[in-house]
């Protein structure tokens, strides 16, 4: 490489000199291998062209992959391309742009997927997407952007997929035929659905730092197992993510583990009983909290240990609140429990509420529409009151529980056996 002046092939937009590609590709990681055949395609290139040099390269994505008949390396040269019908891809296939927004693809079709397996309804493996821009007709379209149906351990990285129907659709008509994929840093942007994954057989895929981006529904996982999501972002969606499953252990173990949902209408939906084991942990959440869990098992959020330190959700929530959950915490077991569990000395503060509302409250207790105990911005303590007659019941008081008995017109307390005045006689 020493020494070499190198000349771009107008006919071509790449290095006139197949080292000096080579040693460019490279710099992108994008390895030449002989483990399959590859094909160059520049949007200058000829579909005369064998495709199989740097200097003479395919000049669509459809002829390189027709005249592969097979698996193979596709090296997507700089600039556009355009896909007029979607490219059925074998196992083993890989597509590799240049990255950087250098490598952009469109799909002109008005229905359809632009990527999809040759046989979606027999298992395909190994599949590969890296580095490049996809964009559709748009998101109101019954278009999928890559199409992984029936596709074992696919991988795609570096990529953005936009104004589809579904960006990424991950499914099966076989029972544990869409396993094992990877996506790593794949945005999908203004699409009706960003990432599906549906029945029957889609289950352990893994996305880290992936993100979508204004879509109706950013992740949608339908009768779908053991997905991962961890990292990235989920923003401007109507719904951010959707687990619903038709019946019992199927949409089972699914997480979303330090993700950031922001300015989403509602931040994830729930929407089966027949969902169980759904994570979130350690969610980020930004302008809009508010979200819908109705899973027969518990939901976790932020530091799950075990079956501990947990938040667990039987019942939709309503918009009304910046926070709310609806739990059964059963008999005498806490819904919510805030423990510092350091034992060297020290002064931490377990819990602090604060408001800057100088006639606001920091806590208030109801039951039953009825206010029976608040603490006022200014530090008085409303507590409840009633007749003689209507003292509340012993069951579950502590020695030293206070009341207003409104007709002695004084306050009385609990002794462990009777109520008592401040003398400690009986009242």
């Amino acid at each position: 490489m020493a020494n070499v002046i190198e000349t771009i092939d107008t006919d071509t937009n790449l290095p006139a000199n197949p080292d000096v590609m080579d040693a460019m590709l490279s710099a992108f990681g994008v390895l030449r291998t002989d483990a399959a055949r590859t094909y160059f395609v520049a949007s200058s290139g000829d579909d005369n062209n064998s495709g199989l040099s740097v200097a003479k390269p395919k000049k669509t994505i459809a002829a390189a992959v027709s005249s592969a008949n097979g698996p193979a390396r596709f090296v997507l040269g700089f600039g556009g391309h355009t896909i007029a019908s979607t490219i059925l891809y074998a196992s083993g296939s890989v597509f590799e742009g240049l990255g950087g927004g250098l490598t952009t693809i469109t799909f002109t079709g008005s229905s359809g997927a632009a990527f999809a397996p040759q046989s979606p309804d027999t298992r395909s493996y190994y599949v590969e997407f890296r580095r490049f821009v996809l964009s559709g007709p748009g998101k109101s379209t019954s278009t999928t952007g890559i199409d992984l149906s029936s596709v074992t351990s696919a991988s795609i990285q570096d990529v953005v997929v936009r104004l589809f129907g579904t960006a990424i659709k991950i499914t099966s008509s076989i029972n544990g035929g869409a396993v094992f994929n990877y996506l790593q840093n794949v945005t999908a942007s203004v699409c009706g659905t960003g990432f599906y994954l549906g029945p029957i057989g889609s289950n352990a895929t893994k996305m880290l730092g992936c993100r979508a981006n204004a879509c109706d529904i950013g992740i949608d996982i339908v009768d779908a197992n053991n997905t991962t999501w961890i990292g990235g972002q989920i923003e401007l969606c109507t719904t951010g993510f959707r687990v619903s499953a038709s019946q019992a252990a199927f949409s089972d173990a699914n997480a979303f583990i330090a993700t950031r949902f922001e300015s989403n209408t509602l931040a994830w939906n729930v929407t089966s009983t027949n969902v169980r084991d759904t994570q979130i942990l350690y969610p980020m959440q930004f302008a809009a909290y508010t979200f819908t869990d109705n899973g027969s098992r518990t939901t976790h959020l932020g530091s799950f240990i075990g079956s501990q330190r947990q938040i667990s959700a039987t019942q939709s929530v309503s918009g009304s609140y910046a926070f709310e959950r609806s739990v059964n915490g059963g008999s005498e077991t806490p819904l919510v429990v805030f423990r510092d569990p350091v034992t060297t000395a020290g002064t931490p503060v377990t819990v602090q509420a604060e408001t800057e509302r100088p006639a606001g409250f920091f806590f208030r207790g109801r039951r039953g529409g009825a206010t029976y105990f608040d603490v006022r911005a200014d530090g008085v303590i409303n507590g409840s009151s009633s007749t003689t007659a209507a003292r509340p019941s012993s069951t579950g008081l502590r020695p030293g529980a206070q009341w207003f008995d409104v007709t002695l017109g004084r306050p009385i307390w609990w002794s462990g056996s009777a109520w008592v005045d401040s003398s400690g006689a009986p009242v």
